[in-house]
């Protein structure tokens, strides 16, 4: 069985893709305002539903991005551990079902 080590941010994302994170992350906050206005304001509930769907595929591109790099690094560790892939790729489908 693999060693289950949780890895901080600082160990799976470089500053570059921390950076485009923070971003997407931001764009996310602007959309959530912004749903929030639009309730408020009692816009259509068509056009809420659409910036509701808007603000998610946002944070799935922001948890793909997360993802991908904790993949990377899972399977550098995997290579360099000589684990067994089976198990390594236990490891990864537990890593995607957590964000679908």
């Amino acid at each position: 069985m693999l060693n289950e080590k949780v890895l901080k941010v600082e160990e799976c994302l470089d500053e570059d893709v921390k950076e485009k994170l923070v971003r997407r992350l931001r764009k996310v906050q602007g959309q959530i305002g912004g749903l929030i206005r639009m309730v408020r304001e009692d816009r259509e509930c068509r056009d809420v539903i659409v910036q509701f769907a808007a603000a998610k595929r946002a944070m799935e591109e922001a948890a793909m991005l997360v993802l991908k790099n904790q993949f990377s690094r899972c399977v550098k560790d995997i290579v360099e551990a000589g684990s067994d892939l089976e198990d390594a790729s236990d490891k990864l489908i537990r890593s995607v079902r957590q964000i679908i």
